[in-house]
């Protein structure tokens, strides 16, 4: 078996020139390397001032992402750049997946006919390697908020499909192979990179619309919600809870916003079989709408940890759970642990909120299906496992509140 060792990314880079002059460093910086796309006559453009960097090196917004080498059970491979916005005006951040190569076949939105998004969630998953694309926040406040823009590129030794792995590992040795063969024949000829992804950044100014995304309300965010008042609420109670918001970049144009309260409170617990009659039990003298924690809204919000947040299963090797914004992916990757008996992992660290040593349930629409527990592993990970039918554990709403009403 191929030797395994840790490979990295390249993005071709082009270092910024640092003018002398500061006010025209100051005046030019956004308009030559953050990718501008709008900005009203009333602005100060002096105040605009939007920085990337990978590894501290300040880079350019058109993004090159290329890897040599690609085969079963690499090592996942991560690139991220981080994006500071130094100037006095907020902005709203963007990408744009300009042309994908894999091979010697170009993948791009015209090619396939499928707009951006699908092709982030045919790169994702439609091969037995993973290419998956995440920027964390889709804005920066002006004085020195920041995000990350994230890459990476795995490939599990064993996917789970033994013909679509053969397929594809003969593709990439026939490639590489090739490759090789036309540089020794012309030593002037380029070899090619296996994957190659020309990827655009782009800032524009934040301009308030029902479009643009909520700044006020983030993944993560902490939220006081008073269940029986249904509205926000500003010291703990009984009755006014502690909420972590979860949903991803919440648009203004969006009235509600989805809450989980605190998985540390007191809640009933029961077999998954009382789930539902428990949660009714629980919630009854309750105004707020409530839900069932569901596996969905869970796995949506673990996919977007795009370097651990991984699913296994026997014969499955840990992989990157990906892109989950169709429903077909879901299910297939729900059908795949299932089947297998898997699970799910994420990070402790980066869903703090997710993380109970005792474990809660979370519901599965699936019929005569068994339920998915979440429980702490480890002091850094935790997993979401199936029911074996005899587990008691905690039943958590969801909570589904008006804006208007924080």
């Amino acid at each position: 078996m191929k030797k395994l060792f840790k490979k990295r990314l390249k993005i071709y880079i082009i270092p910024l020139f640092f003018v002398a002059a500061t006010f025209l460093f100051t005046t030019y910086a956004w308009f030559a390397y953050s990718g501008l796309k709008r900005v009203s006559a009333d602005v100060d453009i002096q105040s605009w001032y939007i920085e990337m960097k990978k590894d501290n090196e300040v880079v350019t917004n058109n993004i090159v992402v290329t890897l040599d080498d690609i085969y079963p059970g690499m090592e996942t491979v991560t690139e991220l750049v981080k994006i500071q916005n130094k100037g006095d005006s907020n902005a709203a951040l963007s990408y744009n997946i300009q042309s994908a190569r894999i091979f010697d076949t170009n993948v791009t939105a015209v090619t396939t006919g499928q707009n951006q998004k699908s092709l982030e969630n045919i790169l994702s998953h439609d091969y037995p390697f993973h290419i998956n694309i995440n920027l964390n926040k889709r804005y920066v406040k002006n004085n020195n908020d920041e995000t990350q823009f994230e890459v990476s590129i795995s490939w599990p030794l064993d996917s789970g499909n033994d013909a679509l792995d053969s397929t594809w590992g003969r593709n990439s040795y026939t490639f590489q192979n090739q490759e090789q063969q036309r540089h020794s024949s012309d030593n002037s000829y380029s070899i090619r990179p296996s994957i190659q992804i020309v990827i655009e950044l782009a800032a524009e100014q934040y301009i308030d619309s029902n479009e643009a995304s909520d700044m006020t309300y983030n993944l993560g965010d902490v939220i006081l919600y008073d269940v029986v008042q249904n509205k926000g609420c500003d010291s703990l109670s009984q009755t006014c809870l502690s909420t972590t918001v979860l949903d991803y970049d919440s648009k203004k144009g969006n009235a509600t916003l989805t809450l989980l309260p605190n998985i540390y409170d007191n809640y009933p617990t029961s077999t998954y079989n009382n789930y539902s009659s428990s949660l009714s039990s629980y919630t009854s003298s309750w105004n707020a709408t409530v839900s069932e924690l569901s596996l969905n809204t869970i796995i949506k919000v673990l996919s977007y940890d795009i370097f651990n947040s991984t699913f296994s299963g026997t014969n499955i090797s840990p992989q990157i759970i990906g892109d989950m914004d169709s429903n077909a992916d879901y299910n297939n990757i729900i059908n795949k642990v299932r089947t297998s008996n898997g699970s799910f992992s994420f990070m402790n660290n980066k869903y703090s909120y997710l993380v109970n040593t005792n474990c809660y349930w979370l519901y599965s629409s699936e019929s005569n299906q068994n339920g998915f527990k979440v429980i702490r592993n480890n002091e850094n990970t935790s997993t979401i496992d199936i029911d074996d039918g005899a587990a008691v554990c905690k039943v958590i709403p969801l909570i589904t509140v008006n804006k208007s009403d924080l």
